[in-house]
């Protein structure tokens, strides 16, 4: 049972019981608890157990990786495995234009991939300044939080471009605790992991393994190794080309298991 008042390092009156530690002011046992295993703050993912410290690995399903479909025309991701982040646009401020409009309600639309009813799509032109971007994006927690995605191996999703003359270079990437300010350690942010892809106008499937995933060359501080999947914030699809036309299609975005 939670106590308060507690010094650190203390639990309980005379003893300290094997395995128990103050956490944020409460008694907890860090051998069993999920949201301090093996110490405060380390917590599993979501429905896995913790044993001795540890933290079970839980069953990857193919259901249950699925990010959002897009089928239900909402402005949230699957609620699965403890995700209920947000669908959004974001674009720069020189000029450069996107639709749905960034800030807006993000409203998936008519006609995906196959027999799909509904995808994410947005469009617009990029200014023709020296850095521009726009992109679209899902978060995995609401408020933004980072996740812990330990468990999956890849990212999947079907992608097209709207238009022959769009552009068709998208940079596929996914923030971390590294690359985010959520993370509260990057000193030069937003230089995310991830990997280009080039689009055409025909519905593709692309697979992309996590650890394949790169940071672009010469910027951003820190630059670790890799992705650090048991903190990750979301998952955007980004276009950074100057004075360039975009039409992009998405569906069916999931994680993948091993």
């Amino acid at each position: 049972m939670a106590k308060t008042g507690l010094a650190t390092g203390t639990c309980g009156p005379t003893t300290t019981p094997t395995g128990t530690n103050v956490c944020n002011n409460a008694c907890v046992n860090t051998l069993t608890d999920p949201a301090n295993c093996g110490g405060c703050g380390k917590a599993c993912a979501t429905g896995a157990s913790c044993t001795n410290g540890t933290c079970s690995a839980l069953a990857c399903t193919t259901t249950n990786a699925l990010i959002d479909n897009f089928e239900d025309a909402n402005n949230q991701v699957s609620l699965l495995e403890g995700r209920n982040g947000a669908l959004y646009t974001y674009v720069d401020t020189t000029g450069s234009t996107i639709s749905p409009a960034a800030a807006s309600t993000f409203t998936p639309a008519t006609g995906g991939n196959a027999s799909s009813a509904r995808a994410a799509h947005f469009s617009g032109h990029l200014s023709s300044a020296s850095t521009v971007w726009a992109g679209f994006g899902a978060d995995f927690m609401s408020p933004k939080a980072l996740y812990n995605a330990s468990k999956y191996t890849s990212l999947s999703f079907y992608a097209k471009k709207g238009s022959s003359t769009a552009s068709s270079a998208v940079r596929v990437k996914i923030p971390d605790r590294n690359t985010d300010p959520v993370g509260g350690v990057c000193t030069a942010c937003a230089n995310d992991f991830g990997t280009d892809i080039t689009l055409t106008t025909t519905w593709t499937k692309y697979t992309i393994p996590l650890s394949s995933m790169t940071q672009l060359a010469g910027w951003g501080a820190p630059r670790p190794a890799h992705l650090d999947p048991s903190g990750v914030v979301a998952v955007q699809f980004q276009v950074t080309a100057p004075g360039a036309n975009y039409d992009i299609w998405v569906d069916d975005l999931s994680f993948g298991c091993n």
